[in-house]
Parts: structure tokens; C-alpha cells; sequence
């Protein structure tokens, strides 16, 4: 158990509640929906509950009441999932939401002899956002976190963050700023000593270089400090065609690596579905589904 244990530990929860795309390695904590992971770059786009893990400024624009939720399959059995509502309240919009990590299971031995199977580890994040205009043109949001992480079902660990975000739009919506401050003022004590959660800084912008009627295509650049201080630079477009057929894709690069994506959704009415698959150098691609319903 203690070597385990002590295996894990540094690692802490954020090495696998963060984005399991382009973004792995940062602590999101909630879960990016597939839009985000789509496009990769998402600081400054992905309006409404779409880009809430990314900047909770990005509520400030949604004019309509919606549920969605997330899922993706990760390696060796493990998986997340997350689920959002979100409605405007008068000036405010207001959002909360749930999620789980579930990092499989190993054999362990158990304390009479043999073997017995236990959770790797297993992740709760509740959360609740606000989201407003202040200016003409320029949102701001927050995101209060309660974060639980439980390893091997033993050592359990909590604690309490928020992130802030901003967003400044102009030329009617074709030009947007946006950037985010994630994690602040948490850490975690599974046994003997409390872990830092790391504070994610992120900006960017997105551009909206065209658009008629249904038809509109969205480019969007981010740069953002990871965990271990090493800068990350992303660069993703998303097409949308006729209000139904929307493609995405996606490049960022982070100490010399380079992480791909590539994305799909379609809209019906008040239903939304999006699809990423994200690739990183040594890692087998992964896969994210979200979905949603405006009402």
C-alpha cells in the first residue's frame, strides 16, 4: 500500500482531471467539452457551457437556458465524464456542473493474503459559475471548484479553487480577447504534507474572418503557462456550414512537441453533438463526445 501510494502521490489527481487532449498535463479540473478539445485553442471562443473550463467569461453571451455533458475514454480503463447546466438570471448568467475521473482499477494484496482489485483512483469536482457584461463589449465570469481526489480507496484529499476569466469582443462579435487565471488558491493533503495545485494562466484571441447567414469560419490562437512553467502556443479553426455541419481542428506545441486535433459536431435545432480526437507524441489518441440541449 505505502508503495503505491507514494507513487501516486506526486502525480496528484491534475495528472489526469485535466484535459485528456491538447491540454493534458494542465489542471483544468472540469472537463473541456469537445468543442474545446476540437479546436484547442479556446480562451478567447467556445461560447455558453461550451467554454466554460477554459474561460468562465464565456457564459456571459448565453441568452438561453441548456444542459450538456461530456465523456471520454482514457488508457487502461479510465475514463471522465461531466455534466453542466447553465441559464441567464436578469444581467447574470449562471452555470453549475459535476464531474468524475475514474482512473481504473489495479490488483492490489489484499490483507489476509491474495489479491484484490481497487480503484486506482477516483475524482469529484462540483463546481458553480457566474458570468456577466460589465462594459460594452467586455465579460467577466468565475468558477468556484470543490475538488475530492481518493487514491487506491484509501487517502482522500480535498480542497477549493476558483478560476477568473475575461473576454473583450469588438468589431460586433468578428474579434474577440480573451484570458483566464485557473486553480487559484488550492491544495491537496492526501497523508502528511498538502501539494500545491499549480495556477494556469492563459490569453488569446479569436477571429471570425468570415461569415453569411449560417455559413462562418473562426480562427483562434492561445498562449498559456502549463504547470511546470513550460509556455504552450496553440493555433485552431473551426468551420461552420449552413448552421449544421461544423468541422474543427487544432495544433499546439509545448516544449518542442506537438499535439494534433481534429473535430466534428452537428446542430439540430436545440441540439448540439461534437466530436474531438486529439493525438500526443508517445500516447495513443484519445476521443471526446459532448452534447447538448438549449431550451
Amino acid at each position: 500500500m505505502w508503495a503505491v501510494f507514494a507513487f501516486m502521490a506526486p502525480n496528484l489527481a491534475w495528472a489526469s482531471t485535466g484535459s485528456s487532449g491538447g491540454n493534458a498535463g494542465e489542471t483544468l479540473l472540469i472537463m473541456s467539452s469537445a468543442r474545446s478539445e476540437g479546436m484547442l485553442a479556446a480562451v478567447a471562443g467556445g461560447g455558453g457551457l461550451n467554454g466554460l473550463a477554459r474561460n468562465p467569461a464565456s457564459l456571459a453571451g448565453q441568452d438561453y437556458r441548456a444542459v450538456s455533458g461530456s465523456y471520454s475514454s482514457l488508457l487502461a480503463g479510465a475514463s471522465m465524464g461531466q455534466l453542466e447546466a447553465g441559464f441567464p438570471a436578469g444581467p447574470l448568467v449562471l452555470a453549475v456542473l459535476l464531474g468524475n475521473f475514474n482512473a481504473g482499477e489495479i490488483d492490489m494484496v489484499a490483507d489476509g493474503g491474495g489479491m484484490k482489485k481497487v480503484q486506482t483512483q477516483n475524482d469529484i469536482v462540483v463546481g458553480g459559475s457566474v458570468a456577466m457584461p460589465i462594459i460594452a463589449g467586455i465579460s467577466a465570469g468565475l468558477t468556484m471548484k470543490w475538488y475530492r481526489s481518493t487514491l487506491v480507496e484509501t487517502y482522500s484529499a480535498t480542497t477549493q479553487l476558483f478560476d477568473a476569466g475575461i473576454k473583450y469582443d469588438i468589431l460586433e462579435g468578428d474579434l474577440s480577447f480573451g484570458g483566464a487565471i485557473r486553480n487559484i488558491g488550492g491544495s491537496l493533503k492526501y497523508y502528511s504534507s498538502a501539494m500545491s495545485i499549480p495556477v494556469e494562466y492563459a490569453v488569446g484571441s479569436c477571429w471570425i474572418p468570415w461569415h453569411n447567414n449560417n455559413d462562418r469560419v473562426e480562427v483562434l490562437v492561445e498562449a498559456a503557462k502549463m504547470p511546470n512553467n513550460a509556455a504552450k502556443y496553440l493555433v485552431g479553426t473551426e468551420v461552420v456550414f449552413r448552421g449544421v455541419l461544423i468541422l474543427r481542428g487544432g495544433v499546439g506545441v509545448r516544449s518542442g512537441l506537438a499535439d494534433a486535433s481534429i473535430g466534428a459536431g452537428l446542430r439540430f435545432r436545440s441540439y448540439g453533438f461534437d466530436f474531438a480526437r486529439v493525438s500526443q507524441p508517445g500516447l495513443p489518441a484519445s476521443s471526446r463526445v459532448s452534447a447538448e440541449v438549449r431550451f
